[in-house]
């Protein structure tokens, strides 16, 4: 996961030139160790730097700062440490970003950005002593701010198998932030992870009682997470509280009949995938297939009568009247798939000419099964061809000796 601190790069420039322009004269004061026509001002230095890192050339930027690295006496060099750390984190060069960060902090660097920058390059390299060690340097303002941190704190604590530590940490980002939306669903995450369905379902529960907080859409997400993890009776659960508040929402609607469908209710999964049709069409298909799967023929063939793409519809139609047995009307489907370019198919052409087969047109079957050349439904038409032979042979006043 890539983590990049650029929201506040403008913050960061202003803070890294305002140290320049305190320290800067000292600095320039000693001719003897830099040669001024080659090396870049400090000011001049970040703002080259902020610019090649607007055009996305982190690379270049770690050069010319590199080539302008001041001295280890000067105190402009935790700055420049502290830069070179920041672009190592986007290159993600993480060993020597937090080595670069380390020393701008020993070199006297106060800079809440140090904390920043650290706690990343360490979470990347799974060193989570030194992300909580660097999570407690932050005040609760930066925190709020900086939520992702904090996130990233608490799944640190989850990677390093404390699960109690990250709840911690997640409760002070609360504390701070108690609306956040993140926060929140980082909570309910933490939960489907340690398998706690039971605290799964009041949490969920208890968002759904301030509406307010959640729309649909996040309520979706974080119930995706719980089955995702295996919570299955528990998202459907979850699912219950919810489509009580928010009864309308097709994604809502979707993950219910997924669930069902996991549980093996395909009728209830498909009255869900039904509700959701309501809203987006799409879903007419596979409410279409699982009324079928549940033996509701009449259902499944009105739901398929509402699919708006007219080949998925025609294909469905196809294999539902096979797999009914309603060989007349699949065989009636024959100019309609033909026009639709179905016919092109292996298996819809087997399955017409078997359909036609069956009702008796043996001469239009035969016909269809000349055409079919993929192996498995070869061997396929060659017996029905057998069988219709066999069947000539035996009609009244035929003789096949």
């Amino acid at each position: 996961m890539k983590q990049r601190c650029t929201k506040n790069r403008g913050l960061h420039f202003l803070h890294m030139a305002l140290i320049a322009m305190l320290l800067i004269w000292p600095v320039r004061g000693h001719a003897e160790q830099r040669d001024v026509d080659k090396e870049l001002e400090p000011q001049e230095l970040f703002a080259r730097v902020e610019q090649l890192m607007s055009a996305g050339q982190a690379a270049a930027a770690k050069e010319l700062v590199l080539q302008n690295l001041v001295d280890e006496g000067s105190p402009l060099r935790s700055s420049y440490l502290l830069q070179l750390g920041w672009i190592q984190l986007t290159l993600q060069e993480f060993s020597s970003a937090k080595k670069h960060l380390l020393q701008a902090r020993k070199k006297g660097s106060a800079s809440h950005w140090v904390a920043i920058y650290l706690l990343q390059a360490c979470f990347q390299l799974d060193d989570f002593d030194c992300v909580q060690l660097e999570y407690e340097e932050l005040p609760d303002p930066l925190l709020k701010q900086q939520q992702g941190l904090g996130i990233l704190a608490a799944r640190a604590a989850k990677k390093n198998g404390d699960g109690q530590r990250a709840w911690v940490v997640l409760d002070r980002l609360l504390s701070v932030a108690p609306q956040s939306k993140r926060v929140l669903l980082e909570r309910l995450r933490l939960l489907t992870e340690l398998k706690l369905g039971r605290a799964f379902v009041e949490e969920i529960s208890s968002l759904a009682k301030s509406p307010s907080v959640f729309r649909p859409a996040e309520f979706a997400q974080a119930l995706a997470l719980s089955l995702q993890s295996g919570l299955v009776r528990e998202t459907l659960s979850g699912l219950e509280v919810v489509l009580l508040v928010h009864p309308n929402d097709p994604k809502l609607a979707v993950l219910q009949g997924t669930v069902l469908q996991k549980m093996e209710r395909p009728r209830a999964a498909a009255a869900s995938f039904a509700h959701a049709a309501r809203y987006e069409p799409r879903w007419h298909l596979q409410a279409a297939a699982l009324f079928h799967e549940a033996g509701a023929r009449s259902l499944a063939l009105y739901q398929n009568s509402l699919v708006q793409d007219r080949l998925k519809k025609l294909e469905q139609r196809a294999i539902f009247y096979l797999e009914n047995g309603s060989f007349p009307q699949l065989a009636a489907l024959e100019k309609p798939l033909q026009r639709a370019g179905l016919m092109g198919r292996d298996d819809i052409r087997y399955a017409v000419a078997y359909a036609l087969f069956q009702s008796g047109q043996l001469n239009r079957s035969q016909k269809l099964l000349s055409g079919i050349t993929e192996a498995r439904l070869f061997e396929k038409a060659a017996a029905l061809r057998t069988e219709m032979a066999r069947m000539r042979c035996s009609g009244p006043g035929n003789s096949c000796s």
